[in-house]
C-alpha cells in the first residue's frame, strides 16, 4: 500500500531520466524502511536517523516536480494558533494519552490520521474505552510516517476573498506519507490548497496571525539554495508576513524548534522558558528574552515578554492552546507547579490543563497535536487603543467583523464593553459604516483613569466572538493621561570607564515627557551638549563629573553623577591575548594539555584550535591588567554533537568561570565578564573539553575587553 502511495506521488518516469532505476530503487526501499517502522507501531525518532539522512537529497529531488501554486489573493491573514479552532489534529497510533483525546473531544472535533479500516477500529476501542466523545471525533483515512502533526500537518491561511485555505510546504523529514498529509487534510474539509516552495516544519514557527512570525534560524539552514531575501519574500507572497524574526536557537540541541523553547500567546505576548544562572545556556535565553522585550508588536506596543522555568529541561512552552483551554505538559517535578503559575498570570481567563505523557525537552504535547481553524469562524479585526491617551470627549474604536461562515452578524450583538478603574462593564453598541466595518466610541474620563475595554459580536450561525480573544477576563487597557509633570532628569552611559582619546555615548532616561536637554561634561569634548544623546569624547586621564538638566513646560530638573567617568592613560590595564585567532597555524603562547590541533576548521582566517581528545584543553596567562576591573572575555566556538566544550577564566581573583558551547552546526561567541580582585593583575583563560566528554570542539577568535 505505501509503495502505491508513493509511485502515485511521484512517478518513477519522471524519477528515471535523472537518477536511474538505480536510485528508484534506493529511493523506494529507503521510504518503505522508514514508512514501516511506524506501520508496525514503532515510533521513529523524532531526529533525522542516519538512514533518513542519506534519504535527504534524494527526497528533496523527488519533490521539485511538484507545482508551486501562485501565490493567494491578498490580503492574507495565516491563521494564529491562539486563534478559533474547530477541531484538532492527531495521528494514531498516539503519541499523547487517551485522556488527552477524551478530554480534548468534550469541546472540539478530534480528527484522528489512521492507515485505514483496522487502525480506525484499534483507535475507536481505544477511545471508547478511554472515555473520548466519539460523537465528537472524526478519522482520516490516510498513509502517514509518524505521530509530529505538528511538523507535518497543514498551515492555515485565510485570503483576499475570504476565504480559508491551507497552505503546504515540503516537511523537513524524507517522511513522504507525513509531507502529503496536509494535501490530504484540503480533501477532507473541502478547502483550497496553495504550494508553496519552502523547506519548513510546523514545531520551527509560530505566528501572531497579523503577518509576524517567528523560527530558529534552522529554517535558512534548511533551504540553503535560497537568500535571506528569498525566504522572506515566500512567507510574505505566501503567508502575508511582513516581519519575520529569525533567531538563534538557545536550546542548543539536535530540534532547533521554536517551539521548543517559546511561544505566543497572543498577538503582543510571547512566552519564553528561563534556565538557571548557572546553565551555560542562560545568557543566550536572556538575550532572545530581551531581544524580544525591545520589539514591537502587530499591536504597535512592545511584546509583553513572559517567562516560565525550565530548570531541568521541563518542556513547558510545548503547550497546546485550543479556544480558551490551555494544555500544558508536565514532568512530576517541583517546577510543574510554578509552570502553570506562570500561564495563569501571562493568559488570564484561560482554562490552565496540566497534562502527564511522555514527554521529552525536544518533544512534547505541542508536537504531537495541531489545532484546526474554524472554518466558519466569526473574525474581529481591530487595532486595540493602548498606553497612554490624551484627554478627549470621547474615544472612537473601529473595527471590521467578518463571519466565514457567510450568515449575517446579529448586528445588535456588536458592542464594546468598557470599565473604568476596575469597576463593572458597561457596554455601548457599534454601528455597521459601511461593508463589514463597525465603530462605537467609549465616553471621555478623567485624568490618570485606566480603561479596559473588548469588543464582542455574534452572527446567526450561533458563533460569538471577541477582542482580544479571551475577552472580559484581558481587555486592552489604555490610560487618560494627566495634567503635566516636570521631568525627572536621569541618564546612562554606554561605558564608564576609557582611554584616552576614546568615546562614550550618553543615553537620556528622564521620564514625564523632557522637551529640551541641557548637558555639561567637565574633561569632555564637547563640554556641553543640547541633544538628547550626545557622543563625548576624552583626551584627559582622570575621573570626570557629568550634569544632565532637562525640562518640560511643567518645569525643569537637574541629575549630577560626579566622578562618573573614568579616563585611564592611553594602552594601560589593556592586557592582550598573544596569537588569539591562531592565524599562526600553530598555538604559539598558549598553554596545551592533552592532544590538541590547529586545523582548517575557522570562524575567520585560515585557521582555528581543535580539542581532539577527551580532557584536552588549551590556556593562556594574561598580564597588564589593572586590579578591581571588570573585564569581558569572548570567543568563538562550535561543539560537536553531544560535547562538553567549555570557554573559561580563573586566577582572577575569584572562583572558576565557565561558559558552555552548545551548538553543533554553527559558530556561536560566547562571552564571560568578570572583576579581578584587589590584587590581581593578571588571569588566566582557557578552552577546555570535559573528560567524559566523547565529542569535542573547536574554537577561535579570543578576545579580552576592558569593560570599566
Amino acid at each position: 500500500m505505501i509503495f502505491k502511495q508513493i509511485l502515485s506521488k511521484q512517478k518513477t518516469a519522471r524519477l528515471l531520466p535523472k537518477y536511474g532505476s538505480f536510485m528508484v530503487l534506493f529511493f523506494l526501499m529507503l521510504v518503505l524502511v522508514v514508512s514501516n517502522a511506524y506501520g508496525n507501531d514503532k515510533k521513529l525518532s523524532h531526529e533525522m536517523t542516519e538512514v533518513e539522512k542519506a534519504l535527504m537529497p534524494a527526497y528533496l529531488e523527488s519533490l521539485k516536480s511538484r507545482a508551486q501554486t501562485p501565490p493567494p489573493p491578498t490580503i492574507i491573514r495565516n491563521i494564529e494558533e491562539f486563534g478559533a479552532m474547530e477541531g484538532v489534529l492527531i495521528a494514531y497510533p498516539l503519541g499523547i494519552p487517551v485522556s488527552l483525546v477524551a478530554d480534548m473531544s468534550q469541546d472540539i472535533m478530534v480528527t484522528t490520521i489512521v492507515d485505514g479500516p483496522t487502525k480506525e477500529s484499534q483507535a475507536r476501542n481505544a477511545y471508547s474505552s478511554g472515555g473520548v466523545n466519539m460523537d465528537n471525533c472524526n478519522f482520516l483515512h490516510a498513509p502517514h510516517d509518524s505521530y509530529w502533526t505538528r511538523d507535518y500537518g497543514p498551515w492555515y491561511i485565510t485570503d483576499g476573498n475570504r476565504e480559508i485555505s491551507i497552505m503546504n510546504f515540503t516537511y523537513n523529514r524524507p517522511r513522504p506519507d507525513d509531507n502529503n498529509i496536509p494535501v490530504e487534510m484540503a480533501s477532507f474539509l473541502g478547502v483550497g490548497l496553495y504550494e508553496m516552495d519552502l523547506i519548513q516544519t510546523g514545531g520551527n514557527y509560530m505566528t501572531d496571525g497579523l503577518g509576524i512570525s517567528v523560527s530558529t534560524d534552522l529554517v535558512r539552514e534548511e533551504n540553503p539554495s535560497k537568500t535571506i531575501e528569498q525566504i522572506n519574500q515566500i512567507v510574505y507572497d505566501y503567508l502575508g508576513v511582513h516581519t519575520y524574526h529569525v533567531t538563534a536557537d538557545p536550546l542548543g540541541d539536535y530540534i532547533k524548534h521554536v517551539d521548543c523553547w517559546a511561544k505566543f500567546l497572543d498577538r503582543d505576548k510571547i512566552l519564553i522558558g528561563r534556565v538557571p544562572q548557572n546553565d551555560p545556556r542562560y545568557n543566550d535565553y536572556e538575550t532572545l528574552a530581551n531581544y524580544f522585550a525591545g520589539q514591537t508588536s502587530s499591536y504597535g506596543n512592545y511584546y509583553q515578554v513572559y517567562r516560565v522555568d525550565s530548570p531541568n529541561g521541563e518542556p513547558y512552552t510545548n503547550s497546546l492552546i485550543l479556544n480558551k483551554r490551555v494544555f500544558v505538559p508536565i514532568m512530576g517535578t517541583s517546577a510543574d507547579s510554578d509552570a502553570i503559575a506562570a500561564y495563569t498570570t501571562a493568559m488570564p481567563g484561560y482554562e490552565i490543563i496540566s497534562v502527564s505523557g511522555s514527554w521529552q525537552s525536544t518533544d512534547a504535547l505541542h508536537c504531537r497535536a495541531k489545532g484546526v481553524a474554524d472554518r466558519s469562524m466569526l473574525y474581529i479585526d481591530h487595532l486595540p487603543l493602548l498606553g497612554e491617551k490624551p484627554e478627549q470627549v470621547e474615544y472612537q474604536i473601529n473595527a471590521e467583523m467578518i463571519p466565514y461562515s457567510g450568515m449575517p452578524l446579529n448586528t445588535d450583538s456588536v458592542k464594546i464593553y468598557y470599565k473604568v478603574n476596575g469597576s463593572a462593564y458597561s457596554s455601548v453598541n457599534m454601528t455597521n459604516t459601511s461593508g463589514d466595518s463597525f465603530s462605537g466610541t467609549i465616553p471621555g474620563q478623567a485624568q490618570g483613569s485606566e480603561i479596559g475595554y473588548y469588543i464582542h459580536a455574534g452572527d446567526t450561525s450561533g458563533r460569538t466572538a471577541e477582542h482580544p480573544f479571551i475577552g472580559s477576563p484581558d481587555p486592552h487597557i489604555f490610560s487618560v493621561a494627566g495634567a503635566a509633570q516636570p521631568p525627572q532628569a536621569d541618564f546612562s552611559a554606554d561605558t564608564t570607564t576609557v582611554y584616552e582619546g576614546e568615546s562614550i555615548q550618553f543615553t537620556d532616561s528622564t521620564t514625564n515627557n523632557p522637551t529640551s536637554w541641557s548637558w555639561t561634561f567637565a574633561g569632555g569634548t564637547p563640554g556641553s551638549s543640547p541633544v538628547q544623546n550626545p557622543l563625548v569624547t576624552y583626551t584627559t586621564q582622570g575621573t570626570y563629573t557629568v550634569t544632565l538638566t532637562a525640562e518640560n513646560q511643567a518645569g525643569s530638573d537637574t541629575e549630577t553623577k560626579v566622578d562618573y567617568i573614568t579616563v585611564l592613560p592611553a594602552g594601560s590595564c589593556l592586557g592582550e591575548i598573544a596569537n588569539p585567532d591562531f592565524e599562526v597555524g600553530t598555538t604559539t603562547a598558549w598553554t596545551i594539555s592533552g592532544s590538541v590541533s590547529v586545523g582548517s576548521d575557522a570562524h575567520s582566517g585560515a585557521y582555528g584550535v581543535s580539542l581532539d581528545a577527551s580532557g584536552s584543553s588549551i590556556e593562556q596567562e594574561v598580564t597588564g591588567l589593572c586590579a578591581n576591573t571588570t573585564y569581558t572575555v569572548t570567543a568563538w566556538g562550535k561543539s560537536k554533537s553531544n560535547a562538553r566544550v567549555y570557554l573559561g577564566v580563573k586566577n582572577y581573583g575569584g572562583s572558576d568561570l565557565t561558559v558552555q558551547f552548545t551548538d553543533f552546526r554553527n559558530w556561536r561567541q560566547k562571552s564571560i565578564t568578570f572583576t579581578t580582585g584587589a590584587a590581581n593583575t593578571s588571569i588566566t583563560i582557557f578552552f577546555t573539553r570535559e573528560p567524559s566528554s566523547k565529542a569535542g570542539g573547536v574554537g577561535d577568535d579570543f578576545e579580552l575587553i576592558l569593560v570599566n
